[in-house]
């Protein structure tokens, strides 16, 4: 976690007559390396304060917790870390264990907003493999006007409490609807093609019954063939859970 936590600074951008021209670099201190340019009403939020706000908040609701790890994209100017919270834990099936996940999203290019995502892993394979899906997501625009980031604690807060959503409505919707056909067009096409022959034939060979069975293949194939490393992963771990719960609510 702490080779996040590199030194950034702000660099006010000049025109030619030596005038300031209402952009500034983002700059990595360490290397000199411009992260960015944007404007000066962007509002810089260094890793380190957020994840100590984040833990800060554990420690205050007594919330055992496990931190994954971080993941960083184009060299430090967008940042994910996630953390395990382990004071609960569901059964869906015998053997199969489900836990609340936290995480934590910045950056420093202005591609993605402040976002606590509040998730669920589970256990797919033997060698410990997780995905996470998406259950609840509170954002904040990098602006100097915008007077929510003084209220990142409450942000944080309100995305633990709303993990209990996905433990007593979403789960029993997914285990308890029974799959409908007419969605499997839109669930192909929410996979890569370099993985489209792997996942058809795994769909071919197992049952789908339920909605749960349809992302219990989903999350199978992904952690198998995509690689956790790219930013493009991250997005379609974040986008498929609120997908296949949409459909299974159409039909239940």
């Amino acid at each position: 976690m702490k080779d996040t936590f590199f030194p950034v600074k702000e660099d006010t951008i000049y025109t030619g007559k030596g005038n300031e021209s209402g952009y500034k670099f983002i700059m990595r201190e360490d290397t000199d390396e411009i992260l960015s340019c944007v404007t000066d009403s962007y509002k810089l939020i260094k890793n380190k304060d957020v994840v100590d706000k984040v833990l800060k908040i554990f420690k205050k609701k007594k919330i055992k917790n496990n931190f994954v790890g971080s993941r960083q994209f184009s060299n430090g100017a967008k940042t994910t870390y996630t953390w395990n919270l382990t004071n609960q834990k569901v059964e869906t099936n015998k053997g199969e264990e489900h836990y609340p996940q936290i995480i934590l999203v910045n950056s420093y290019n202005a591609t993605t907003q402040l976002s606590f995502l509040a998730g669920v892993f589970r256990l797919v394979c033997s060698n410990g493999l997780v995905i996470g899906h998406t259950v609840g997501n509170k954002t904040n625009r990098h602006s100097i006007y915008n007077t929510e980031l003084e209220k990142i604690d409450e942000y944080v807060d309100k995305t633990i409490d709303s993990i209990d959503k996905v433990f007593t409505k979403d789960f029993p919707t997914l285990v308890n609807t029974k799959y409908n056909n007419r969605h499997t067009n839109q669930f192909l096409k929410l996979f890569p093609d370099f993985i489209m022959g792997d996942l058809v034939k795994y769909l071919s060979s197992y049952n789908i019954q339920t909605y749960w069975d349809l992302l219990n293949a989903a999350t199978f194939v992904a952690t198998h063939r995509m690689n956790k490393k790219y930013e493009s992963t991250f997005k379609f771990e974040e986008s498929l859970y609120p997908k296949v719960v949409k459909w299974a609510k159409a039909e239940a």
